[in-house]
């Protein structure tokens, strides 16, 4: 058999190198024998081309880098101007290209050593410039625009400034405003005021008489004194019939009567803080009230009630507390309607058959049988149509 006798050659072969017979000499390849190609010689083949690029791409390279060495020299001895931090370093060239990691290394080391030189002098090290933040009103108009567009940027431009400007003297209204503590019913009496006592009409200037004289008196009582056109015991008769019979001194019944308008007043904060606090409790409970109803009425009808309450409430967060309580509904029931779930799916009911997966019945990958006969055809038929 061929492969007996290429067995039988190989160990004759063995046998000869074993007894001296062959020697490498002998074997050895011809001198116009070409050379094993890198497969063959269990390495890859490289081209007689490939290590001369090489070496003229690594001469290429150091050749470059000496330069930029060269030019990194001598603009450290010219004192060229290095980045202000270490953060500004810039990992690319004037060309380009990026540095290597001891290039940015050594430009960081060389900042750090002028700022400690800068230190031990006692020169402050210099600070980053901050870059101006743009300003949209004020920067100027870029140039090279068209004039139909430099014209309504500057429209623009002017009537922001002039918006801004109205703006500016309205906080400071506003502000003046919040400084006196007025609230917003003594702040709209102080300008009814102001319109009656510029009027000529007789009941406006009755209206600013009155009004006058009511804050003259609470000023009164709160100095503690009598206040020129204010008599504090026009209001208590019992202090002014001692003063009259002498029981009492008028400093004395001055002083009473403010104590009782005091007190008087305290007790009036009091019960207005009292009924401030029952009327918001009324309000949140008719509020709360009205929300439950509004549940019980969306559960009746909608299964999936209570998954949609839950993200509506999500939804909403804490805006509620902000809102008034005769809001509440109005804001669950936009939230709870914009909430969008797939339909439920329907439950089985008992005696239910289950669907097949597919109305053909017969076997994957078999073709359908030819009826035999009409009663086949018609089962057939059924089969298809209704999965019997």
């Amino acid at each position: 058999m061929a492969d007996q006798a290429a067995v039988d050659a190989m160990t004759a072969a063995l046998g000869d190198f074993a007894t001296g017979k062959i020697t490498e000499e002998t074997v050895k390849e011809p001198e116009n024998a070409e050379p094993p190609t890198g497969s063959d010689a269990g390495e890859p083949a490289v081209s007689p081309d490939d290590g001369k690029d090489d070496a003229e791409g690594e001469t290429g390279e150091t050749g470059e880098e000496g330069e930029e060495g060269d030019g990194e020299t001598d603009g450290e001895e010219a004192g060229a101007e290095l980045p202000a931090t270490e953060a500004d370093v810039n990992p690319r060239r004037p060309d380009g290209t990026f540095k290597k990691k001891e290039e940015v290394e050594a430009e960081k080391a060389a900042i750090r050593d002028r700022d400690a030189k800068k230190a031990a002098a006692g020169e402050p090290a210099k600070e980053p410039v901050t870059p101006k933040a743009k300003d949209p009103v004020n920067d100027p108009i870029p140039a090279g625009l068209k004039a139909e567009t430099r014209e309504r940027m500057q429209t623009l431009v002017t009537t922001a400034k002039e918006q801004r400007a109205v703006i500016e003297q309205q906080q400071v209204l506003f502000d003046a405003i919040a400084d006196t503590g007025a609230n917003a019913d003594e702040f709209g009496l102080m300008l009814g005021y102001m319109r009656a006592v510029h009027s000529d009409k007789p009941e406006d200037l009755q209206f600013a008489h009155d009004l006058l004289s009511k804050e003259l008196r609470g000023i009164a009582i709160k100095l503690g004194k009598p206040v020129t056109g204010v008599d504090l015991l026009a209001d208590h008769k019992d202090l002014n019939e001692a003063v009259e019979n002498g029981t009492l001194t008028r400093d004395i019944a001055n002083e009473v009567a403010v104590s009782r308008e005091r007190a008087k007043q305290a007790t009036a904060r009091t019960q207005a803080t009292q009924q401030t606090t029952t009327a918001q409790q009324q309000a949140q409970e008719a509020g709360r009230m009205a929300l439950n109803d509004l549940g019980e009425t969306l559960a009746a009808v909608d299964p999936q009630y209570e998954q949609k309450k839950a993200l509506a409430l999500k939804k909403l967060g804490g805006s509620l507390a902000a809102m008034p309580p005769d809001q509440w509904t109005k804001a669950f029931k936009q939230a709870y309607t914009s909430v969008q779930l797939a339909p439920p799916v329907a439950p089985a009911t008992a005696g239910s058959k289950p669907q097949p997966l597919r109305a053909n019945k017969q076997p994957t990958g078999q073709g359908a049988k030819q009826p035999g006969n009409a009663l086949e055809a018609m089962n057939a038929a059924l089969a298809d149509k209704f999965g019997v």
